[in-house]
């Protein structure tokens, strides 16, 4: 690993924090960082020197929106942010608790392959705890309520 992609890896997290303080948030400016190759680090927030931004536009009908919105220039990166699957949701538990296995992993993988639930959702799950047990358990419960008939599942 190069020198500056360790020093990202490991202040990521703690600097998307300090820019957004929501923990959702900062998730999303880390995960933003990494699909554009931007390097948080190299944010310098106390001088603007350059007009450069970037802006963020969210929305669940792209097919909604105005070709003149959509054309290059305009919105130059498109993402799709589905929902969380199994690969998203190792991430996820590596990066909260730095486990790469667990007693509720299969438990959990069986429920995701069944259950339309976003990364957020996955994310605020495992932020309700520190200890690995019991937010692992916290989600496996939320992921069985989805499921039930009438459980309110996400679309």
């Amino acid at each position: 690993m190069v020198a500056s992609a360790a020093v990202y890896a490991v202040m990521a997290r703690s600097m998307a924090r300090e820019l957004l303080p929501d923990e959702l948030g900062g998730v999303l400016v880390d995960a933003m960082a990494n699909h554009l190759r931007y390097h948080l680090y190299d944010l310098d927030l106390s001088q603007n020197k350059r007009e450069e931004r970037i802006v963020v536009f969210t929305t669940n009908y792209k097919d909604r929106l105005g070709p003149a919105l959509l054309r290059s220039g305009r919105m130059d990166t498109h993402v799709y942010m589905g929902y969380c699957g199994w690969e998203a949701f190792k991430t996820l538990a590596k990066n909260y608790f730095l486990v790469d296995d667990h007693s509720l992993f299969p438990k959990i993988q069986a429920l995701l392959s069944e259950v339309e639930v976003t990364p957020a959702v996955v994310a605020e799950m495992l932020l309700r705890s520190e200890d690995a047990d019991v937010a692992l358990r916290g989600l496996v419960e939320l992921l069985r309520d989805q499921k039930k008939p009438g459980g309110r599942e996400e679309k």
